[in-house]
């Protein structure tokens, strides 16, 4: 199964959806130098296992993991800005179902976790979307 595959799909809809603040994507320099509410979108896969028993390209493989969004706003904002952000970039993906090269990969309900100041003038929020992809082998 092809995490390439699905992280391409994310990715790509992330570019062509999201707008609310620069977007940077994971394993790459990203200057925060101006300072204002800015999302780091990483993928991360975890279990994947076969569904389906029979012959190459009958069988099923099953792929989970998660869309890890990381939303980074000013230390000393104010809660109501990361707030209806972290909303937003939660309903990028949530509920939702993409396209990809090895079929459709399909989200849960996000988790929202804020966890309050880095120590380096930024609050951090945490938006993690469980995803679920099939492939047919």
């Amino acid at each position: 199964m092809s995490l390439e595959a699905i992280r391409r799909a994310v990715e790509a809809h992330a570019a062509a959806s999201w707008s609310e603040t620069p977007l940077a994507w994971d394993n790459l320099t990203y200057d925060a130098a101006a300072r204002g509410p800015w999302l780091r979108l990483s993928v991360s896969g975890s279990t994947g296992r076969q569904v389906t028993l029979g012959a190459p390209e009958g069988r099923i493989f099953r792929r989970r993991g998660q869309v890890l969004l990381q939303l980074f706003v000013p230390a000393n904002s104010g809660p109501s800005e990361a707030a209806g952000l972290a909303d937003r970039a939660a309903a990028l993906f949530e509920g939702r179902s993409l396209e990809s090269t090895i079929g459709p990969v399909s989200f849960a309900a996000a988790d929202i976790t804020e966890t309050g100041p880095d120590g380096h003038g930024w609050r951090l929020t945490l938006i993690t979307v469980p995803f679920q992809a099939d492939e047919r082998v």
